[in-house]
């Protein structure tokens, strides 16, 4: 029943949100040409789209995998949220989940290669949000199903999740300046643009979805420079869409083999 309601609801919201997307990438790609500022690269944008569009093909299907997996989390689960608490506590939790997982990502582990080709880019604009690896979708109930066992309901754990991706499309342009107060609680494009640099410490702060409040717990936040270089340093950006999904996991297995190697000597 709630996989129905899932349904009906990416049904009726996902081509609303596909259009917005387009019309702001449109706009932001006028006023690149406009002003002059070279935020977009045709190679770039083509293969961040190329990415957006493969991801949203098989999209239904990991989708349905994640709550389905959820579902199974449920019977686990010694209580339940109701309510509009409910659903603050659940979009919480999930922010925070979020964070985590976004940590993971952002250590030189197993779970790297699922998110660095997010990275490669050394360009930095709305289309950079839609740039992800395509196996990614299969491994998020890893880190969502803890909302589940602490009494979140899946469909709301997915909705929430899917609004903190949506959330996440605004913060990738370099148009937004500074928000002022805002910096520091929200995750803001000044915030994001940070996390974006391809320097160590940059690459792993402001790792929140809506919220940096966790960043600001567990350490991980940083203001905006006066200047960025964007992308993931040592590793340049494959301009084949094949080998850009590849190669993130074939160079761990290589960091992996010469780690055990040097064990041995």
């Amino acid at each position: 029943m709630q996989l129905d309601l899932l349904t009906q609801v990416a049904q009726r919201y996902a081509p609303l949100i596909l259009l917005a997307y387009m019309v702001c990438i449109c706009i932001e790609i006028s006023v690149d040409y406009l002003l002059k500022t070279k935020f977009y690269n045709l190679d770039d944008t083509l293969q961040n789209l190329m990415m957006f569009f493969v991801n949203r093909m098989t999209g239904g299907l990991g989708g349905a995998f994640m709550f389905s997996m959820l579902a199974l989390a449920e019977h686990f689960s010694m209580w339940k949220f109701h309510g509009m608490a409910g659903w603050i506590a659940t979009f919480f939790i999930v922010d925070l989940l979020f964070y985590i997982q976004h940590r993971f990502f952002h250590t030189d582990s197993i779970l790297a290669p699922f998110h660095e080709i997010h990275h490669t880019s050394t360009h930095y604009n709305l289309t950079t949000t839609l740039r992800a690896s395509i196996v990614l979708p299969w491994i998020n109930p890893l880190f969502y199903f803890p909302a589940v066992i602490l009494g979140c309901d899946p469909l709301a754990v997915i909705l929430c999740f899917s609004l903190i991706q949506v959330y996440q499309f605004f913060l990738h342009t370099q148009y937004v300046p500074s928000l002022g107060i805002l910096e520091g609680v929200l995750n803001t494009p000044s915030a994001h643009r940070v996390h974006h640099g391809n320097l160590p410490d940059q690459y792993g702060s402001n790792l929140g979805g809506v919220f940096v409040i966790w960043d600001r717990i567990f350490r991980t936040y940083m203001t905006e420079p006066e200047q960025l270089t964007y992308g993931v340093r040592g590793v340049p950006m494959e301009k084949n869409f094949f080998i850009a999904q590849v190669k993130p996991f074939s160079n761990y297995f290589k960091r992996w083999m010469k780690q055990i190697q040097k064990e041995r000597i």
